[in-house]
């Protein structure tokens, strides 16, 4: 029988764990805010392709066509941004309500914290049924944001799993079921309780692993979009710096064939790289 020797050995075991779960979320959660800023400047970047686009004249249908498409991938986004933005403040009047029951004080996600959701969600936010929020609409949407951005967990009371992990800001949706760690620190039981409760953080200790192998699994590949969004901004706005330059005229009938060329090249490059800012990374636990 476990006694309480073997569980404080693995409640220390439990506080290591937790702070080796803690630096790898610390590592993902600055790439995700990378991620968001690179979004926003994209984001920026795109729009101002968009409104100099739309001083030409007489462009042919498959221009504006193809225009039209890049500011539905603009209007998706902020219409995310404005959804997430909502959900983020219900979340935050949920958890001081929350948090007042559970321990007897007040908590709020703050500035810090909405921002790492914000970043969380814009890197890996998808619905349950693999949908991007930003595809939804209505209930579906603010559902789907409470989902990803663990209301969930606060509205079912009680503080549940992810309260503490949302007061702090630290790690968003990925890992709350990983849980406090102070959970077990109970004082002298029986032999039948700190079996149980040695069994208990076993388990825990066995979920907080694999979700450190979940995230260093997906670190590579949220670097790299990282660093595409960083690099799509980069070329579009060489791309438009070097075609303000060489066109000076805003009627298309104007334009010669190597300037037509290079403006249809280019509507079409900021089309692609518009789908970016409502790209996400998938984040599946094995």
């Amino acid at each position: 029988m476990l006694g309480k020797e073997e569980r404080v050995i693995y409640e220390k075991l439990h506080y290591k764990t937790v702070e080796q779960y803690e630096i790898v979320v610390e590592e993902v959660n600055l790439i995700a805010q990378e991620i968001y800023e690179n979004k926003q400047k994209l984001y920026q970047t795109i729009l101002r392709c968009v409104n100099y686009y739309n001083l030409f004249r007489n462009t042919p249908d498959e221009i504006s066509i193809t225009i039209e498409s890049t500011e539905s991938s603009l209007k998706d986004f902020t219409f995310e941004l404005q959804t997430l933005e909502k959900e983020i403040k219900k979340i935050d009047e949920k958890a001081i309500k929350s948090a007042a029951a559970v321990t007897g004080t007040g908590a709020v996600v703050g500035v810090l914290g909405a921002n790492i959701l914000m970043a969380s969600a814009t890197t890996f936010g998808v619905a349950s049924t693999g949908t991007a929020i930003s595809a939804l609409s209505g209930a579906a949407a603010t559902n789907a944001a409470l989902a990803w951005l663990g209301g969930g967990a606060l509205v079912a009371g009680g503080g549940g799993i992810g309260l503490g992990s949302l007061v702090v800001g630290l790690t968003g949706p990925i890992g709350w079921a990983v849980g406090g760690a102070g959970a077990y620190m109970i004082g002298k039981g029986t032999k039948k309780k700190n079996e149980k409760m040695t069994i208990e953080i076993k388990k825990k200790i066995d979920n907080i692993l694999k979700e450190i192998k979940n995230l260093k699994r997906v670190t590579p590949e949220i670097i790299l979009f990282r660093d595409e969004l960083s690099e799509a901004s980069s070329d579009i706005n060489e791309q438009y710096a070097f075609l303000s330059r060489k066109i000076i005229t805003i009627d298309y009938d104007l334009l010669d064939e190597i300037q037509r060329k290079a403006l249809s090249n280019f509507v079409n490059a900021t089309k692609l790289q518009a789908k970016l800012l409502n790209k996400r990374v998938k984040f599946s636990k094995r």
